[in-house]
């Protein structure tokens, strides 16, 4: 990774049982954690216990520190593709300094998108996935920075949506923007 300029708003402070967080400091004077200030590690746990479907293809929206990143692969040995995303170039520098990275870089099935644009995200979607996966959303960090996480779930919904489609119907085009999706969908339900 390049060098990047350390962000002052985001600051490593050590949780109640021992482990590295991370509190984001706000210019108001506010402050929120991004895992949890108590136990990241038990957090990571009860996350990874409420992913419902965990498909062979996924990817994880909102990598922080990767305590939920680590837990959810472990559990998940299976795996085929597994696409990381996080929007803060900084909190994944940060996330570096926590943990050991290497099994996962060196992993020709982990794909780590850090401060991607938006046209990168759409290409590798429209080239690389193009079977069904499952998304999971960490939302403590996904909420600290809603403006580029939105956009970024709404393509992945958008994509999935088209996947879902085309499984249903051989004839269905290949990629359909949302709104003309929508519009094919409600043709092919009202078509006896």
């Amino acid at each position: 990774m390049r060098e990047i300029n350390p962000d002052t708003s985001l600051e490593l402070i050590t949780a109640g049982s021992g482990d590295w967080t991370v509190r984001k400091n706000y210019l108001d004077g506010s402050h929120r954690f991004l895992h949890s200030s108590i136990d990241p590690r038990e957090e990571a746990r009860v996350w990874t216990g409420s992913q419902r479907v965990i498909l062979p293809s996924l990817i994880i929206i909102g990598v922080g520190l990767a305590y939920h990143v680590f837990e959810l692969l472990q559990n998940c040995k299976n795996f085929e593709n597994v696409y990381l995303i996080e929007a803060d170039e900084r909190l994944f520098q940060l996330a570096m300094k926590v943990h050991d990275f290497s099994s996962l870089i060196h992993n020709a099935s982990v794909h780590f998108l850090i401060a991607p644009p938006l046209t990168h995200i759409e290409k590798i979607f429209s080239t690389s996935i193009t079977q069904p996966f499952s998304c999971h959303i960490f939302f403590p960090v996904v909420s600290s920075c809603l403006t580029i996480y939105n956009p970024i779930k709404e393509l992945i919904e958008m994509h999935l949506y088209t996947i879902r489609l085309r499984k249903q119907d051989d004839d269905t085009p290949d990629y359909l923007p949302f709104p003309k999706g929508v519009e094919y969908l409600l043709d092919r339900l009202s078509t006896p």
